[in-house]
């Protein structure tokens, strides 16, 4: 019995497939990061920046040279440029590891930027957590750097871009993913990480600020600042620094490190349609600086942290009205409405740019200071 169940296995063997899709590691390219830009004779010029494996032999790897090369390819669409990179590296794409996309600024003003990056949505290597970023000038110029710190500027870029987002505020982080799902909100209004371009000589980019799209294409830019208060408005804030004038002395300046901040929006209605905004925001915060507050009794911990609140409030507000001006409501407001009146918003959707651009806010900020520093709660000097 013992013998005929080995037979019955080993001819159930028979039957298992094999490996009908392996790739030899020499035979791919592993590609860490894309640069997507505006051709002249093609319309797309896209750059791969790929890894340069480097053999000492017995398997040790060497550290001399750069770990990374930038091929070139230009065609009619992102597929076909893609199918054209083996050509120049004698090897087939890999995107897998991909970190990073950059669309440049001119191209995403005149594509629609997912249907420009719907090859990255249906190849079953690319992944949803890419991140995705709009480049001041030319994409390419940005996989050209030489990484600071990363052994790759693919992943230079990436890493900055979730520090800046997690830990200043000053952007909000963009994913394959999350694009896709603000495409398919109910106003198709959206957001993408930026990278400003510093100067010439500097040969550095700077990953600050929100490029906002409508229609799939980019309209304008949200500075730094007034991206902070966006991630605020979108609870979407990590931590980061708040400065705020000295009260009473608007030329000295303290500052207040930001630990959690939750905003919750509610949508008050009249007549049948939002009247206003309500954002009602709880800060957790550690003193950073102090120049002119002393902090002695409950009463100035108040008119310290009444300062603080005014200017979070503030740069709330400014956000919020400069996405009014450039008529992109890139906060849920419309989401919620469908969601919870989606008859009403049947109604609102045709004309909703111009009805947010009349919708009121009324910001409310609440301050728990959790801890003085490691000093006391008085100027040291």
């Amino acid at each position: 019995m013992h013998r005929y169940g080995i037979l019955l296995l080993l001819g159930g063997l028979l039957f298992v497939s094999g490996c009908w899709s392996k790739h030899e590691l020499v035979e791919l390219g592993f590609v860490l990061g894309v640069a997507l830009d505006a051709g002249k004779d093609d319309p797309i010029e896209l750059t791969a920046q790929i890894y340069r494996p480097s053999s000492g032999g017995k398997g040790q790897v060497l550290s001399t040279g750069q770990s990374t090369i930038n091929v070139k390819a230009r065609n009619k669409t992102v597929m076909e440029a893609v199918r054209d990179i083996p050509m120049h590296l004698g090897r087939k794409s890999q995107w897998s590891h991909m970190r990073v996309i950059i669309v440049s600024e001119k191209l995403a003003r005149s594509q629609d930027i997912g249907k420009l990056l719907d090859f990255f949505y249906r190849d079953h290597e690319s992944r949803g957590d890419v991140h995705v970023l709009i480049a001041a000038g030319r994409a390419d110029a940005a996989l050209m750097l030489r990484p600071k710190i990363e052994k790759s500027t693919s992943q230079e870029l990436l890493r900055a871009n979730m520090i800046s987002h997690s830990a200043s505020g000053k952007t909000l982080a963009t994913t394959l993913l999350q694009l896709g799902i603000q495409a398919r909100n109910a106003h198709e209004d959206g957001i993408i990480s930026y990278l400003y371009k510093i100067k010439p000589e500097q040969k550095v980019f700077t990953n600050a600020g929100v490029a906002l799209t409508k229609n799939g294409k980019m309209v304008g830019v949200l500075s730094p600042r007034k991206a902070q208060g966006l991630a605020m408005l979108r609870n979407e804030f990590v931590s980061g620094v708040v400065g705020f004038p000295c009260p009473g002395e608007k030329r000295k300046t303290e500052s207040l490190e930001v630990l959690k901040l939750q905003t919750k929006l509610k949508i008050e209605w009249a007549a049948g349609k939002p009247s206003y905004v309500k954002a009602y925001t709880d800060v957790d915060a550690a003193i950073s600086e102090l120049k002119c507050s002393y902090i002695r009794t409950v009463e100035e911990e108040k008119k310290m942290l009444n300062a603080a609140e005014s200017q979070i409030k503030r740069i709330m507000l400014d956000s919020y009205h400069e996405l009014q001006k450039q008529r992109i409501e890139a906060l849920g407001i419309s989401n919620q409405i469908y969601r919870k009146y989606p008859q009403a918003w049947e109604s609102l959707k045709e004309d909703w740019d111009y009805q947010f651009t009349k919708l009121p806010i009324q910001v409310n900020v609440t301050i728990k200071l959790t801890t003085p520093g490691t000093s006391n709660t008085i100027p040291l000097l």
